[in-house]
């Protein structure tokens, strides 16, 4: 299925493409594209895989087969790697993001490629993962940039200059036991090219504003010994508790999932990437992407989704912000006032009850479409349809 949304002036161009068997949805704002992939194993998400040493398991996920090799250290490893991947546009960046459910001893390694002009890079790690919380077996690597790929942690960025339409996504998956293996449910891949500063406001549905969620409000503030720099896992830890119902106190919960998301490599729980994954070990369905426009987020409040956004500000640029500056915080989005700015769950605030923030759309819009590429977490039960 493909659906194609255009509207056309002298302000703004919006398009959107979709295809269901490994979700393609390619949005335009001016020069910015931006192109996502999700597979979705419950809907035969990946068909198109290569499959080494994995077998097809429940409901279409994906684990270790009988024909796994066995390494000299006794590891068990197969790999799935994605057909070729076509952005449609010189590729700026992309970001990795899995649903895995990984037994105590087992992990899976996540990596991309990339094509120039006809010839394919080796393949660079994006992310170690289990939930077992061993940091042998949950971080980031460094050391991997080269003359034409950065990595950033959880995002590969192609160097200016070199010019690129496509990619692959590998996950390797490995155990220690031959009973035991990681069990891949889903997987989303985000890219975009080099025009997110290209901005121009989004005017927005006013049927769909005045709407708010009501997503429990935590401060990562109050917690001494590295609450300052929570903020992705307090935001994460917001939505949560939002689809479970969640009335207990935010701490446990807090604490459960900064434990949950921290990559040993780098020292903190910032990782995008390792946040949504986290989510996914809690039951939910979770990706990675990124948005051109508030106007996309919309759809997303309208369906009741709140979303996780990143941006970053300097003194002066966010009105009402709970602090003068930061170069990376996690939000989140609860909705829309009647005036159609967002309604949001800032956790750098002092304490909780100072938590809900209405921030003035063009403000904040701008913020986040051109400091983080408009990066959100979309966090949902499963069974829940994402916006097209």
């Amino acid at each position: 299925m493909s659906r194609d949304l255009s509207r056309i002036s002298l302000r703004q161009f919006f398009a959107s493409l979709f295809n269901r068997a490994g979700s393609q949805r390619e949005i335009e704002l001016d020069q910015y594209r931006i192109r996502f992939f999700h597979w979705q194993a419950d809907e035969n998400g990946f068909k198109e895989w290569r499959l080494e040493g994995v077998e097809p398991g429940l409901q279409g996920s994906l684990k270790l087969s009988p024909e796994a090799e066995k390494g000299e250290d006794g590891v068990l490893s197969g790999e799935m790697i994605s057909p070729v991947l076509e952005t449609g546009f010189e590729l700026h960046s992309a970001i990795a993001s899995w649903n895995v459910d990984s037994p105590p001893g087992s992990w899976v390694k996540i990596s991309l490629r990339v094509q120039f002009e006809g010839i394919w890079s080796r393949w660079y790690i994006l992310g170690i993962w289990s939930q077992s919380g061993d940091p042998d077996e949950r971080h980031s690597v460094n050391g991997q940039d080269d003359e034409r790929i950065k990595i950033a942690t959880d995002t590969l960025v192609v160097r200016e200059g070199l010019n690129s339409h496509a990619l692959q996504m590998k996950i390797n998956l490995n155990s220690r036991s031959d009973s035991q293996s990681p069990v891949v449910t889903a997987a989303a891949l985000v890219a975009d090219n080099r025009f997110r500063s290209n901005y121009i406001p989004s005017k927005g549905n006013r049927q769909l504003w005045n709407k708010i969620i009501e997503v429990p409000q935590f401060s990562q503030m109050v917690y001494p010994g590295g609450g300052n720099v929570w903020c992705s896992p307090t935001s994460v830890s917001m939505l949560l508790a939002y689809w479970q119902n969640y009335k207990g106190l935010p701490e446990p919960l807090v604490r459960e999932t900064v434990a949950g998301v921290y990559d040993a490599i780098y020292e903190g729980a910032g990782n995008w990437s390792f946040n949504t994954a986290y989510a996914a070990t809690r039951g939910m369905n979770s990706a990675v992407s990124r948005l051109a426009s508030l106007e996309e987020a919309e759809e997303f409040i309208a369906r009741g989704i709140p979303l996780a956004m990143s941006l970053s500000w300097k003194p002066g640029e966010l009105t009402g912000a709970p602090v003068e500056k930061s170069n990376g915080h996690l939000v989140v989005l609860a909705g829309f006032d009647a005036l159609g700015n967002p309604v949001v769950n800032d956790p750098a605030a002092k304490e909780d009850s100072l938590v809900r923030r209405v921030y003035q759309r063009q403000e904040f819009e701008k913020l986040w479409r051109t400091t983080s590429g408009g990066v959100v977490y979309i966090i949902t039960p499963p069974g829940i349809t994402w916006p097209e």
